[in-house]
């Protein structure tokens, strides 16, 4: 609370650097993104411009590091879509926006389902991890919104679209030889199914 007070001093004059600032701390140092978002969601009250600042400015570097193919950019959208799941928890946008943004991800995976031009899988797959990955941050927050189980249908009609099974250009390691297809993980689905546990867990 004492830092969020000082902060708010200078904010009206280093609003843009201080969001990046933000954003930087979010893709590097993920493991305190609750942090950071409480500490914006602080300074909602006070410094209202500065928070609508890092939400403008991360849904748009979301928008970017989305559309690149570099690695590290897919690792820092992955990132962003955590920090923004936890923003319902702590007060800065309603949990029907953030269910949005994830869901707009998820739809991306769907329509390119839909489409199946070749090689469509692993990105598609990508983007619907990048939105499971981030609902536990959010907790029952984002099940509030009535949109959270449009979302989780739209998850599980994608799963019903793509090819069942590992991909084998998203495998650290070659099974063994010989290894039945079934005995090979399938990483997203076992995703789902550990998020889908906690979901109808409450």
């Amino acid at each position: 609370k004492h830092l969020s007070g000082l902060l708010a001093q200078d904010l009206p004059a280093l609003n843009e650097p201080a969001s990046e600032f933000v954003l930087e701390c979010v893709q590097n140092l993920p493991v305190k993104t609750p942090v950071y978002a409480t500490l914006v969601a602080m300074l909602n009250h006070s410094s209202g411009e500065f928070v609508e600042e890092v939400v403008r400015a991360t849904c748009e570097q979301l928008e970017t590091t989305l559309a690149s193919t570099s690695l590290d950019d897919r690792i820092k959208a992955r990132l962003l879509l955590r920090f923004i799941a936890v923003w319902p928890v702590v007060g800065i946008v309603t949990a029907s926006a953030a269910v949005d943004i994830l869901d707009a991800v998820v739809c991306a995976a769907v329509d390119a389902a839909d489409k199946g031009e070749p090689g469509w899988q692993p990105r598609a797959d990508y983007l619907v991890y990048a939105a499971l990955a981030a609902l536990p941050w959010g907790g029952a927050a984002l099940q509030t919104a009535k949109e959270f189980d449009v979302m989780m249908d739209s998850i599980e009609d994608y799963l019903r679209k793509r090819r069942q099974g590992p991909d084998p250009a998203a495998m650290l390691f070659a099974p063994p030889a010989g290894s039945a297809a079934d005995t090979v993980d399938d990483w997203l689905e076992e995703c789902w199914g550990r998020v889908n546990e906690v979901r109808k867990a409450g």
